[in-house]
């Protein structure tokens, strides 16, 4: 039962609720958004000494 609601709900949410959020969005692809914590630091030549943490 478990597994029978669980491709109900990927079903829904991949072929519903997905294709609302691309609408609405306009299409932005969410991979490639992100929120930064932590700026990257870099030294006087512009060499990374701790990166950026997402």
């Amino acid at each position: 039962m478990g597994a029978a609601f669980n491709k109900l709900t990927t079903s829904f949410i991949d072929g519903i609720i997905m294709p609302l959020v691309g609408k609405v969005t306009a299409g932005v692809d969410f991979k490639s958004l992100r929120i930064v914590l932590t700026e990257a630091k870099l030294d006087a030549t512009g060499v990374v000494l701790t990166p950026e943490q997402q």
